[in-house]
């Protein structure tokens, strides 16, 4: 559940920061999901960073499922709705 700390947009930043295209986006259930590709080493460093998040989250679990590439949305890292 995230709500009220940029976590979205602190998300983006760090994504292209790290050349990594795909979006982040808040789910209806109230978790977020993150689709992201890019260079293995820039994705692994992505995934680190979701442990502890943006400076006022607090993540209690963060999964990790791979996706066909098609599925990640092929342009720079936005975020969607």
């Amino acid at each position: 559940m995230v709500q009220g700390v940029f976590f979205r947009k602190h998300t983006q930043e760090k994504a292209i920061s790290l050349s990594l295209m795909g979006q982040v986006r808040n789910l209806p259930d109230e978790s977020v999901e993150i689709l992201a590709k890019g260079d293995g080493r820039a994705l692994m460093e992505l995934e680190k960073w979701c442990e502890s998040g943006s400076p006022l989250s607090k993540v209690d679990q963060v999964s990790k499922t791979e996706i066909d590439h098609e599925e990640v949305p092929q342009t720079n890292f936005k975020i969607g709705f």
